[in-house]
């Protein structure tokens, strides 16, 4: 209980930010809404960089666990495509906007992110030979690709049926 409390003490002002963002985001995604087609992209290509900037830190240029990535990016990719294919998706191509179906998962999405580098940030700046665990970093690598993936396959599901219309 101790160091629950000493954590949150300790955790930057900005991460509390960063939380509620994500908090009020994922909530307004439990109802339909129409967006900018290209606000559809932002989040996927946040990730993509967000999970390149994490390989980086955690690999420093040694790139010999980037294939565990790419794997685990492309079940994710499979699994965010499969669970919106057969979502009824509406194309408006003269404004350039979507329709999508409110869902509950991207808040699980959300919470699941800032959940798993919340973990990992802790771990890696309180316990500086974490870095030294491989099934700590391999767990990290490998949930960040999943998550991306699933980013990337629903967004390439939206891409199909905007320029499919």
């Amino acid at each position: 209980m101790l160091l629950s409390i000493e954590l949150l003490e300790e955790t930057p002002f900005w991460v509390y930010v960063v939380f509620v963002i994500l908090l009020l985001l994922g909530l307004r995604a439990t109802r339909s809404k129409t967006v900018p087609f290209k606000q559809v992209f932002f989040l996927p290509a946040l990730f993509v960089f967000w999970a390149i900037y994490t390989i980086e830190f955690l690999f420093k240029g040694h790139y010999c666990f980037l294939p565990l990535w790419l794997v685990a990016l492309y079940l994710g990719s499979v699994l965010g495509y499969l669970q919106v294919r057969h979502w009824e998706i509406h194309v408006n191509r003269e404004r350039g906007t979507i329709t999508l179906p409110g869902s509950w998962i991207p808040l699980l999405l959300s919470l699941c992110i800032f959940s798993l580098r919340y973990f990992f940030s802790f771990a890696y700046s309180s316990h500086p030979d974490a870095m030294q665990n491989p099934l700590l970093y391999l767990t990290d690598l490998g949930s960040s690709g999943i998550i991306t993936g699933i980013l990337l396959g629903r967004f390439w599901r939206f891409r199909i049926v905007y320029h499919h219309h």
